[in-house]
């Protein structure tokens, strides 16, 4: 609360709907809405986020993410890239099959080892 009445570029928030009943979460929601500064919101409360944040940085695997809207905005963004890399990933394991199966046909003929030497090659760069 006392964060809340001093002035700050700044607002650093942690979970702050816990322990609040509705009324106060309403009072914080439209507090937020009009605060001039930066605010740094980490919080469960997917209902509270929405009409607050329009921008959400997603840690993942040591990585940074940004994404532009509100939390239901990320949640659909996040939702395609993840679909896009599972389509990438499945082509390429389609791709190291296709490979594997070239190789694995044509490494001991005589007349095709040299390119089945090449396909080993690129397989090992991916």
């Amino acid at each position: 609360a006392q964060a809340l009445v001093c002035r700050s570029d700044l607002l650093l928030l942690d979970e702050p709907t816990n322990h609040l009943d509705l009324d106060a979460v309403i009072w914080l929601e439209r507090w937020l809405k009009n605060y001039p500064g930066t605010l740094v919101l980490i919080s469960h409360d997917r209902d509270f986020l929405d009409p607050i944040v329009d921008k959400i940085l997603h840690i993942e695997q040591q990585t940074l993410n940004e994404y532009t809207g509100n939390y239901s905005s990320f949640e659909r963004q996040r939702a395609t890239k993840l679909a896009q890399q599972q389509s990438l990933y499945q082509h390429q394991q389609e791709k190291v099959a296709h490979l594997q199966s070239y190789i694995d046909r044509f490494r001991a003929k005589a007349s095709k080892a040299k390119q089945a030497q090449s396909r080993i090659k690129m397989l090992e760069r991916m």
